[in-house]
């Protein structure tokens, strides 16, 4: 990716991190910038790396996401059978609802969660130091666990509208969802890609989630996007509210972002799961990717691993979306951080891994923001 785009995109995401109303036609992209670096500092102390930050070596807790995503399913499922063998482990889990990617990466980097399920995409920024992360640099200590489920790129619009591809977008009611949200997160990539800043819209709305639906049945937007693993229940509770439409992401220039992005690739979106939508659609996608950092001890990301892999039947009936785990998927896709050395003795336990595990040579120095 070239410097100007990460620029232009450093700038773009600066913006999105702070309420709409908030926003000045007067104040320069760089200087919101600049406040927003400054109030990232002052919110949280420096914690230096490598420092034990757990209350003790007996309890984890796992960041997931909203309660009505699977990520939040999964995680309980895993937390679940942990939990079911707490005795014989000598540990127990927790799982904790959130926004989703942006957040748990905050929680791991500051010591607030042990174990984190984010998008691929995010895991590569935040490892990098790039994108968002450019004013809290590289997270050098992150380090993966193990793949999850496929998840794609939804745009969804009513069908009534007249919006058949992104680029009717222009002059719409577009969703991008509260601060440091996975909605926000997925906008801004859309926005990146193609190039457009908030202006290229009518209005912008900052509704969570579980607000969308209703604002989208009820005309008060014309557009929302999620991230998510298919089915989707809540992509069915929408089609049964009131018929709608799900828009190809297939240009050109979504097909040399996913070429130029070691975090996304082209998939589709089955048809026939949902009312009124018998065709599939070309999309983007990203795995969910339980994350952990160096932080935690080898013992227990062993245990976390063995126990969620020896497990994997219980886990694909807890939702469609995990019914294809397969376990060389697991150890392979959606690993942008180094292994740790805990998953790593497993995987080569079972024969999934033979060789030493390194930094994967695709990560880049950090990248800087020059604005």
């Amino acid at each position: 990716m070239g410097s100007t785009m990460l620029k232009q995109l450093s700038l773009m995401l600066a913006l999105l991190s702070i309420p709409i109303s908030a926003c000045c036609a007067n104040e320069s992209p760089k200087q919101i910038t600049n406040d927003l670096v400054k109030a990232e500092t002052a919110a949280k102390p420096a914690i230096k790396l490598g420092t034990k930050r757990y209350p003790d070596d007996k309890s984890i807790t796992m960041d997931t996401g909203n309660t009505t995503g699977v990520y939040y399913t999964s995680g309980d499922a895993i937390c679940r059978i942990i939990n079911q063998h707490k005795r014989k482990l000598g540990l127990r889990c927790n799982n904790k609802a959130t926004l989703g990617s942006i957040p748990n990466i905050e929680a791991l980097r500051n010591g607030e969660a042990q174990l984190a399920i984010v998008q691929s995409d995010i895991q590569e920024n935040a490892l990098r130091g790039g994108d968002i992360y450019a004013t809290s640099g590289a997270f050098e200590p992150l380090r993966f666990l193990f793949s999850l489920h496929d998840e794609s790129f939804t745009v969804i619009v009513r069908r009534d509208s007249d919006i058949k591809r992104l680029d009717d977008l222009s002059n719409k009611i577009f969703n991008i969802g509260p601060i440091g949200s996975g909605i926000r997160a997925a906008a801004a990539t859309l926005m990146q890609i193609k190039g457009w800043t908030l202006r290229y819209f009518q209005s912008v709305t900052e509704l969570k989630v579980e607000e969308q639906a209703d604002a989208l049945c009820q005309n008060k937007i014309d557009a929302m996007v999620l991230v998510t693993g298919h089915p989707s229940k809540l992509v069915e509770n929408i089609s049964k509210m009131c018929e709608i439409r799900l828009l190809p992401l297939d240009d050109e220039q979504i097909k040399q972002f996913v070429n130029n992005n070691k975090g996304y690739e082209l998939t589709t979106i089955p048809g026939d799961l949902y009312h009124g939508l018998p065709f599939e659609i070309n999309t983007i996608g990203v795995k969910a990717t339980m994350l952990t950092t160096t932080d935690l001890s080898d013992d227990i990301a062993y245990k976390v691993t063995k126990t969620t892999f020896e497990n994997l039947v219980k886990l694909r009936k807890v939702s469609p979306v995990l019914a294809k785990l397969d376990k060389e998927i697991m150890v392979t896709k959606g690993q942008i951080a180094t292994i740790h050395p805990g998953a790593e003795r497993y995987f080569k336990e079972i024969g999934l891994l033979k060789e030493p595990q390194q930094q994967p040579h695709t990560i880049s120095e950090p990248i800087k923001n020059n604005s």
